[in-house]
């Protein structure tokens, strides 16, 4: 979707006006300034695309970008500069650790046709999930929820790099609140955890699950289920029994349920956890290690969790492209995955050059908007039933 309101502030006024007759030239309204004063006025009215340059007089850009974080504005980021590529890339790695939605980096001189391709990745959807994140949720409003069966289950598809064919599917929990309309977990999730009403929540997803799974099954869809389980759960030592029960109880052979665990979390109490993880496996569940690379445990804590699966997260995937540092942490992942004999998704596959390039490092199987977004379970069987989900993107 094409940004409608662009803010861009570059310390020289020729690079400023080039961006914005590329910009107006499919339809966006520009602002340009060199002033940070300016720039923090203009903030006041909505503003969809901010562009910042590193190098400014009397400031700097990560100073402003400090500010913008400050703001709490729905606004993606584009840094731009002529500064060294390794500091523009911290620039962009800062700005995603304050919290920023970073589309990508511009290091000059650049190319037109790369910042226009970058403001044509502006999410479609970023204010409401601001708005949604910023919402503070009751104890009171989440055990309504769980009473009145308020959940929704959205299923994105897993794609195998090589026959191409839709292998698994993840469960992604939705709040459908009877006031504020769809809200999604990164606004409740927490905030259920330190309620302890987690364990109901991923009860119920489970069963929506399990449910649509067993129906797909009927269909001839041989699919796995992979559902995220929160590291609270991997603390309870009676919680793989519940489970274990529940998916018997459903019909589904525990060999279709990925159950995908946090790189962090496993390390909250990773005696627990390491119990936990090795029944289920004993069980039949299928494992995998989640956000892989983005928590601070030690490899050879890594190596002793008995994994089928590790995901890479999207946030090395989606900056391969603009990122050098990502692409080898991406490449190098895979190589280590394999030797370890664990299969590997990456998450975030939102391009075809994000897929060319993962199909090159020889990933298994890919998980991202270029395949789909996340479907409502009818959706998701007409998809299954179409079976001809951008090919062209991928051949």
């Amino acid at each position: 979707m094409t940004p409608q309101h662009i803010l861009i502030i570059d310390d020289e006024p020729a690079i400023g006006s080039l961006l914005q007759e590329a910009a107006e030239s499919i339809g966006c309204q520009v602002t340009v300034t060199t002033s940070p004063d300016q720039f923090k006025r203009a903030l006041l009215q909505p503003q969809d695309v901010l562009v910042i340059d590193l190098i400014i007089p009397g400031t700097d850009g990560i100073e402003l970008l400090r500010y913008v974080a400050t703001q709490h504005l729905s606004a993606s980021i584009i840094l731009i500069s002529g500064v060294n590529r390794r500091v523009l890339e911290s620039a962009q790695d800062l700005a995603v650790e304050l919290g920023l939605k970073v589309l990508g980096v511009l290091g000059k001189p650049f190319r037109i046709s790369r910042f226009l391709e970058l403001l044509a990745s502006q999410p479609t959807n970023g204010q409401c999930r601001l708005a949604n994140t910023l919402t503070t949720i009751s104890v009171d409003e989440l055990q309504s929820a769980i009473q009145h069966h308020e959940w929704v289950v959205h299923y994105q598809p897993q794609i195998d790099f090589r026959s191409k064919a839709v292998v698994a599917v993840e469960a992604l929990v939705r709040w459908q609140h009877p006031q504020r309309g769809l809200i999604f977990p990164d606004s409740f999730i927490a905030q259920a955890e330190s309620f302890g009403l987690i364990d109901e929540i991923t009860h119920a997803v489970m069963q929506r699950g399990l449910s649509d799974l067993a129906l797909w099954r009927v269909d001839g869809q041989a699919l796995k289920l992979a559902v995220n389980i929160s590291a609270k759960s991997l603390v309870d030592l009676s919680w793989p029994d519940r489970l274990h029960q529940q998916v018997l109880d459903a019909g589904i052979p525990t060999a279709c349920l990925m159950l995908e665990v946090t790189e962090s979390g496993l390390m909250q109490d990773f005696s627990k956890s390491l119990d936990i993880l090795t029944r289920l496996r004993m069980k039949g569940f299928l494992l995998s290690i989640d956000d892989f690379g983005t928590g601070y445990s030690s490899m050879q804590q890594i190596m002793r969790v008995p994994a089928n699966e590790l995901k890479i997260d999207k946030s090395f995937v989606m900056h391969m492209h603009d990122n050098s540092n990502a692409q080898i942490i991406v490449d190098q992942t895979i190589q280590m995955a394999h030797k370890l004999e664990l299969q590997v998704v990456a998450e975030g596959v939102e391009t075809a050059q994000a897929w060319a390039k993962l199909a090159d490092a020889g990933c298994d199987i890919a998980q991202g908007f270029v395949v789909s977004r996340p479907l409502a379970a009818e959706k998701f069987t007409a998809f299954l039933t179409a079976n001809a989900w951008r090919e062209e993107l991928i051949n």
